[in-house]
């Protein structure tokens, strides 16, 4: 065989090795864009008027709010106490008088989103728990909120509710209301702190 022949033999192989590449590509991107979109799930909960879904992955768990709360003289309003929680001390924060501004009362009733916060767990206590949804990402935007709350939106996703803000619970820590008041201490509260309660639970 000359050295012609050999030379448009190897340009043949070159090329048909690109196209099965090009070919490989191309499939491998259709098949992704034939794949059903994929499903999470979400646990959805209301805080005032809003409903909002969080990846169960963010929670360590859920925890009715317990009567006995210890609460932090001296503290924001939104700083509810401290509780037992499996054998340590839990800080809990009621995110609606921490996020709403318009919200000027004291959460007494509600549950407690366990946060695997950058420094420590926390409670982020909610109206109510309304149950785990399957989602898919949102074929529209999610509403508008207030800027606090806004803060902590991932995303947005569709579920059996419509189309509903993604919120990740542990992002209030970037607030700076809740740097300036957050309990902080080896055990969820600050040196010095008084136990029994304060006026609030009055």
């Amino acid at each position: 065989m000359s050295q012609n022949s050999v030379a448009a033999a190897d340009r043949l192989s070159a090329h048909l090795r690109e196209l099965e590449q090009r070919g490989g590509e191309r499939a491998a991107a259709l098949r992704a864009a034939d794949a059903p979109p994929q499903r999470q799930h979400g646990l959805l909960f209301r805080l005032g008027d809003y409903r909002l879904l969080t990846p169960v992955e963010r929670l360590l768990g859920v925890w009715p709010l317990p009567r006995a709360v210890t609460t932090v003289p001296g503290t924001a309003r939104w700083v509810l106490g401290v509780a037992s929680h499996r054998g340590e001390l839990l800080p809990l924060y009621d995110l609606r008088g921490l996020l709403l501004a318009y919200y000027a009362g004291v959460q007494r009733r509600g549950i407690a989103l366990i946060v695997p916060g950058a420094s420590a767990t926390f409670g982020a206590v909610v109206d109510a728990v309304l149950g785990l949804r399957r989602t898919l990402p949102a074929s529209a935007a999610a509403p508008r909120y207030a800027p606090a709350l806004s803060a902590l939106v991932i995303g947005a996703c569709d579920c059996e509710d419509g189309t509903l803000a993604l919120v990740d619970p542990a992002a209030v820590e970037s607030l700076p209301a809740f740097a300036a008041g957050a309990l902080t201490g080896s055990a969820g509260a600050p040196q010095g702190w008084a136990a029994g309660r304060d006026r609030r639970d009055a």
